[in-house]
């Protein structure tokens, strides 16, 4: 069973992204080692610029190779793209099996599966591997759901995090496991269409 922390950003609202890297930023002031790989995203020159100014406290990875991002490619770069992005994913993947960092951000890898480009399972097996004393935060608007994704076998589960906030309702606060000051868990249940919220203090089970 995994013993590391698992965070959940997700839903419609703005601030999922600056949340997460502002867990990133508060870590590494910390002296702690932090990684941050996104998905989805088109690689912007002036954010990867300014990324490499935290180098090495903060580690920046866009396995993007588009300038515009995944929703706005037409069908057959959308097929290279899907490649980028499970190199992206399996490299995500490595980090936290090899505990390389003490926190790693999976920016829209939610997203990862609402496009079909990896299952649920495939997030769940990854986050089941969580070391001690990691953190990995994950965004995304929507929650996965069980089966989502290809080729998902029947009855896969969905990843249960230790911590879920929708940014409609962040509020400042302490993680209850670290101390660390970071967006609170949003209040019990989830918006209208979402799994029933797990409680801030779940450990992720393989299981379900």
């Amino acid at each position: 069973m995994s013993e590391g922390i698992i965070q959940f950003y997700y839903g419609e609202g703005h601030g999922k992204t600056t949340a997460a890297i502002g867990s990133a930023i508060n870590a590494a002031s910390e002296g702690k080692e932090a990684i941050i790989i996104q998905f989805l995203k088109a690689r912007q020159e002036h954010e990867i610029n300014f990324y490499k100014k935290l180098e090495p406290s903060i580690k920046y990875f866009n396995f993007s190779k588009a300038d515009v991002c995944y929703n706005e490619l037409d069908e057959e770069k959308r097929k290279e793209e899907m490649l980028n992005l499970q190199n992206g994913f399996n490299y995500g993947r490595k980090v936290i099996q090899t505990g390389a960092c003490d926190l790693i951000v999976l920016d829209e890898i939610l997203g990862l599966a609402d496009l079909k480009i990896v299952t649920v399972e495939e997030i769940r097996r990854m986050l089941s591997s969580v070391p001690e004393n990691m953190t990995v935060i994950c965004t995304g608007r929507g929650f996965p759901h069980p089966g989502s994704g290809p080729s998902a076998p029947p009855g896969a589960a969905a990843p249960i995090p230790d911590r879920h906030s929708d940014p409609r309702r962040l509020r400042a606060g302490a993680s209850r496991q670290t101390g660390r000051s970071v967006p609170a868990a949003a209040p019990a249940g989830r918006p209208p269409g979402f799994p029933s919220a797990p409680t801030a203090a779940a450990r992720l089970r393989p299981g379900g």
